[in-house]
């Protein structure tokens, strides 16, 4: 199991209710593609030096926000796409792919000043191809 700390939310750009110039949602991809992706590395390198990414992965996703206004779940989640590409960089899942990759729990939870994804990542070695 790999608790990878996200320490801000996915940025605005890259909702799917957004619309805007497909090059300022490009950077907004990239930068938060390359931002999650070290956040991995550094889990990996403090919690587990040894992982091995596994054939087959859940994921558990907890967005904390910083205050209680209505969001809808579902963007946020459609937002954090490009985190799951990063992952796959890191080693941390082998792919999103539905054979090899599936979402557990996913929730919204309110703590004053806090912005934050986190993210369990719990893997299985083998599986069925």
């Amino acid at each position: 199991m790999l608790t990878i700390t996200i320490p801000f939310l996915p940025p605005r750009a890259l909702s799917p209710n957004v619309r805007s110039h497909f090059m300022v949602k490009n950077k907004a991809v990239q930068e938060f593609k390359n931002d999650c992706y070290l956040c991995a590395l550094q889990a990996i390198s403090e919690q587990c030096p040894d992982w091995q990414t596994p054939e087959r992965a859940r994921a558990d996703v907890t967005f904390i926000v910083p205050d209680k206004r209505r969001r809808d779940l579902d963007n946020f989640l459609g937002s954090i796409k490009p985190l799951w590409d990063a992952f796959k960089a890191a080693g941390v899942i082998k792919d999103d792919s539905y054979r090899n990759f599936s979402l557990g729990k996913v929730e919204m939870v309110y703590q004053q000043g806090k912005r934050e994804i986190l993210v369990v990542v719990q893997g299985e070695r083998g599986g069925k191809s």
